[in-house]
C-alpha cells in the first residue's frame, strides 16, 4: 500500500557511490553518514580513497523529497493567565574492524525483532502508528529560541498562543504539577513532502528544571533533526553575525566535501544545546554524457535522529512495535575524519539503522527516523525529565491509542503521563512514553476526529 518516492540506490553490485552518481541513481533520503552505511563492507575497506572522494560528493547530491505531513492540531491554546588530536586526514573514511551484515536489498523491509521483543506489527484493531507528525523541544527562553529557528528558515505560526498560561492537559501529559507554559509552533517544509512540518518549542516555569545542555552529539539519548537549506554558508554567516552560531564541527566551520573548498555540512546546536544537522542544497543538474538530468534537492526538514545504545532493542521497538520499516539491512561500523569533523569528534566508530515512517497525512510519503549507535561511546544514560531544558521528543499520530498503549507498555516502555492517556481541550488524546533503551520521549497522539 505504501508507495515509494523516487528510485532506490541501495544496489550491492555497485561498489561506490561515485559509480552510482555517474549512472544517475538517486537515493530516497540522505544525511551526512547514512549513505555510507548502505555500502557493502568490501566497498568500504577496499576503496577508501575512492569512497571518500566519490561517495561524499555523491551523497551530497543524493536526496529526494517525500510527500505530505499531517499538521498537528494546536492543543496549546488554553486561556492565558494574567499575567586527542584529529586523526590523520589520509585515513579518510574507513570501515571499523567489525563484521558486516548481508548486502542491502533494493526495497525497505520490516524490522526483525530481537529475542524477547515484539514481533510483527499488530492489526489496526490493536492500535497502530499512522505516521511521524511533529518534533518537540524544551527550551529555556522562547524569546531566544524563536529568532534562532527563524534564521534557519522556520516560520512561526501566529495562531499559536505564546503567552504564559496554565495548561492542565499539558501538566498531566508531562506528568508534572503546577507548571505554566508558553509555546511556539515553528514550521518548515518537509523535504519529503513539501508540506509544513512542525517543531514545537515549550518554555516552562513554576517547577524545578535542570539544564542539560553541554552534552556531545554521541550522548546516549541525544536527538537531532536534519535540514537542507539553499545556501548553508549564508545561514552559517547569518548565525555567526548575530551571535547565535554554536558550531559542533572542527574549526567551527561547515565541512567541505573531499575535492571541494566550499563548506557543505555540519552539526550545530540551538541556544539550549539541541543538535541540528545543516546540509547544503544540491542544485539541479542537466543531462550530460549519458547521465540523466537531476532535480535540485528540495530544502526542508529531511530526517529525525536518536543516539541509541542497543540497536537490536531499538529497531524492534521502533520497527516491529511502532511500525517503522527498516530502510536497509546492512549497517557496517564506520569511522574516519569526515564523520568526526562534522560533529566535532575524534575517533568515533558508529553505525546507522534507518527506520522509515509514513508522514502522518500521507502513508505513501516516508521520512527517515535515524537510529545512531556509537560502538566506543557507550555509557549509562543520564537522568533527565521531559520538563528539563534541552530535552527533545518526537510525536507520532496513532489510531486506537488505548490499545496501542497497552502493547507499548507490554514492551517495557515507561509511561510518563499521569493516569495514562490524557484528553486535551480540543478533545484530542495523547500520552507520553519513554522508549525501552535510552528513554527517548515519544508522544503518541490521536486527533479527536479519529475517535477510539
Amino acid at each position: 500500500m505504501n508507495k515509494r518516492m523516487g528510485s532506490s540506490a541501495r544496489n550491492a553490485s555497485l561498489c561506490t557511490t561515485w559509480h552510482l552518481l555517474r549512472h544517475g541513481v538517486r537515493a530516497p533520503h540522505w544525511s551526512f553518514a547514512r549513505w555510507f552505511a548502505r555500502l557493502p563492507g568490501a566497498a568500504l575497506s577496499a576503496t577508501r580513497s575512492t569512497l571518500l572522494t566519490g561517495a561524499l560528493i555523491g551523497a551530497a547530491i543524493l536526496a529526494l523529497p517525500k510527500p505530505a505531513l499531517a499538521e498537528r492540531p494546536d492543543t496549546s491554546r488554553s486561556d492565558p493567565e494574567p499575567t586527542p588530536a584529529p586523526s590523520s586526514a589520509a585515513q579518510g573514511i574507513q570501515a571499523a574492524p567489525a563484521p558486516m551484515r548481508a548486502p542491502p536489498s533494493t526495497a525497505p523491509k520490516p524490522s526483525t525483532a530481537a529475542a524477547g521483543n515484539p514481533t510483527t506489527p499488530a492489526p489496526a484493531l490493536k492500535g497502530k502508528v499512522l505516521g511521524i507528525a511533529f518534533v518537540g523541544r524544551m527550551v529555556a527562553d522562547l524569546d531566544k529560541s524563536i529568532p534562532f529557528y527563524e534564521t534557519l528558515g522556520f516560520t512561526r505560526d501566529p495562531s499559536t498562543d505564546s503567552s504564559w498560561r496554565r495548561d492542565d492537559g499539558l501538566n498531566h501529559l508531562y506528568g508534572i504539577k503546577g507548571a505554566r507554559v508558553r509555546s511556539a509552533r515553528m514550521t518548515i517544509n518537509s523535504n519529503v513532502s513539501g508540506k509544513p512540518f512542525a517543531v514545537y518549542l515549550h518554555e516552562l516555569r513554576g517547577i524545578k528544571r535542570t539544564k542539560l545542555g553541554g552534552y556531545t552529539p554521541w550522548e546516549p539519548g541525544a536527538s537531532h533533526f536534519g535540514i537542507v537549506v539553499p545556501d548553508a554558508q549564508l545561514v552559517w554567516s547569518q548565525l555567526k553575525a548575530s551571535g547565535m552560531l554554536r558550531a559542533r564541527s572542527w574549526g567551527g566551520e561547515l565541512i567541505p566535501f573531499p575535492g571541494q573548498t566550499q563548506g557543505s555540512l555540519a552539526y550545530l546546536t540551538d541556544p539550549d544545546g539541541l543538535d541540528i544537522e545543516l546540509i547544503n542544497q544540491r542544485p539541479a543538474t542537466q543531462a550530460q554524457d549519458g547521465r540523466p538530468a537531476r532535480p535540485a534537492i528540495p530544502p526542508g526538514l529531511s530526517h529525525v535522529g536518536l543516539v541509541v545504545l542497543d540497536s537490536d532493542k531499538e529497531t524492534a521497538f521502533y520497527g516491529n512495535l511502532l511500525g517503522g520499516r527498516l530502510a536497509d539491512t546492512s549497517s557496517p561500523w564506520l569511522q574516519g575524519d569526515f564523520y568526526d569533523s562534522a560533529v566535532g569528534g575524534h575517533g568515533n566508530i558508529l553505525r546507522f539503522h534507518n527506520e522509515s515512517f509514513a508522514e502522518a497525512a500521507d502513508p505513501g510519503s516516508l521520512m527517515h527516523f535515524e537510529l545512531v549507535e556509537f560502538q566506543n561511546r557507550k555509557k549509562a544514560v543520564a537522568t533527565y525529565r521531559i520538563s528539563d531544558i534541552s530535552v527533545g521528543y518526537v510525536g507520532f499520530e496513532v489510531q486506537n491509542i488505548d490499545a496501542l498503549l497497552t502493547r507499548v507498555k507490554g514492551a517495557g516502555t515507561r509511561v510518563v503521563s499521569d493516569g495514562g492517556v490524557v484528553t486535551q481541550q480540543d478533545a484530542s488524546r495523547a500520552v507520553l512514553v519513554r522508549d525501552p533503551d535510552v528513554g527517548g520521549f515519544i508522544e503518541l497522539y490521536e486527533p479527536a476526529s479519529r475517535g477510539r
